[in-house]
């Protein structure tokens, strides 16, 4: 399921706020958190959640970053190399590992995933 509306942030905030007491009770409002939680990702979490994403899809460890010579052996991962290391310029990229690291272990929990 993929929501396409273009709703200011805050109202997918407020609506999520008001949903989420209900998720135990329906799958659907279930489903429609979990859609609305990445529209409230900063640029940088989306980034993360596209490199959770990438890896788990390509088979590699989602819960530490692959190095760039690693992603680059996929369809599209020398694109997403080339923004992780973009991103990482300004930061240290020993510090972005760090924060992807524990962003990669919360949606894990999120998720059930639970592999190394």
């Amino acid at each position: 399921m993929k929501i396409d509306i273009d709703w200011p942030v805050k109202y997918w905030a407020r609506l999520q706020k008001e949903l989420y007491p209900l998720r135990e009770d329906s799958l659907l409002v279930d489903m429609f958190c979990e859609q609305i939680a990445p529209m409230l990702f900063t640029s940088e979490e989306q980034l993360f959640l596209e490199i959770y994403e990438f890896q788990i899809k390509n088979g590699i460890s989602p819960l530490i970053l692959a190095s760039a010579r690693q992603l680059q052996k996929y369809k599209r991962g020398s694109g997403l190399s080339k923004r992780i290391h973009e991103s990482g310029r300004g930061n240290n990229l020993a510090n972005f590992k760090k924060r992807y690291t524990a962003f990669a272990k919360y949606l894990a929990t999120r998720t059930g995933e639970t592999e190394e």
